[in-house]
């Protein structure tokens, strides 16, 4: 089983003019699925940096000139929006809260598992497990997309000539748990952690012993430990078929930590 990430149909670059030439004078929000989606996120930001400089009495000459120097510029790539064309148009019309809410836009990363059946014209086949990360919840044609090349390859490397059309049937896709995210504390740098779970689930006569591995500053303990029992426990359910939905009916009997030199989950 691999971890990967979905290709992003489109990316909003953002421009802090306050630190124009600088390292952190821009930077680039990825994974928006479609160009309206991109395009709206990207328009709400300018516009909210507009109405955090808009103060009564302010003339629309002055707010022009103080956008130019502290305010934020977004171009979405290879789609058609920049800004500071629009720029005339948002110092007259002010914005409404809701119109410049962009943070609630922002592609956020989510984690999946599939378990995806490639089949060829002549019903050759070939499976892949992933455990992957997307912004969104993929349709067939985006798993396609994503992973026909892999599995293209696994049938030629079982001297298999591949007939196209590649085709696609998922027989499971799961999204998971989000593991913990260390506390940004520069002082005590990331270790990593091997948790390791034994679990019984009645309901489907199941029980293992699993583990993965994840980044904290210190051995996990507490409610940081028990959120990645879980993550373990849910990711298990998923590669067996049965799904996260089991999480709640699944017993944790022991939970073990031990420093790793493995990668951990993202």
């Amino acid at each position: 089983m691999s971890r990967q990430e979905t290709k992003a149909e489109y990316s909003v670059l953002v421009f802090d003019m306050a630190h124009t030439g600088e390292p952190d004078g821009e930077h680039l929000v990825r994974g928006f699925r479609d160009l309206e989606t991109a395009q709206a996120y990207a328009q709400a930001r300018v516009r909210a940096s507009v109405e955090d400089l808009r103060k009564p009495g302010v003339t629309a000459t002055e707010l022009s000139r103080l956008w130019h120097i502290y305010g934020e510029d977004c171009v979405v790539i290879d789609g058609g929006y920049r800004g500071t064309e629009w720029l005339r148009l948002y110092i007259d019309e002010p914005a409404t809260p809701d119109e410049i809410d962009w943070s609630t836009m922002e592609p956020k990363s989510r984690r999946f598992y599939a378990a995806l059946l490639f089949s060829d014209a002549n019903q050759n086949a070939t499976w892949l497990m992933l455990f992957f990360q997307s912004t969104w919840r993929p349709n067939p044609n985006d798993l396609l997309e994503t992973y026909g090349a892999e599995a293209r390859k696994k049938l030629r490397d079982k001297g298999i000539d591949i007939a196209e059309p590649l085709t696609i049937h998922i027989a499971s896709l799961f999204e998971l748990p989000e593991p913990p995210r260390p506390p940004q504390r520069a002082e005590e740098p990331l270790k990593n952690w091997r948790v390791t779970v034994d679990l019984v689930c009645h309901d489907i006569k199941f029980g293992a012993t699993a583990s993965s591995v994840f980044a904290w500053p210190e051995a996990p303990q507490g409610a940081t430990l028990d959120q990645m029992a879980r993550v373990v426990v849910a990711d298990t359910l998923a590669a067996r078929g049965d799904g996260p939905d089991y999480l709640d009916y699944t017993e944790i009997l022991a939970i073990k930590v031990e420093e790793s030199s493995g990668p951990p989950i993202v």
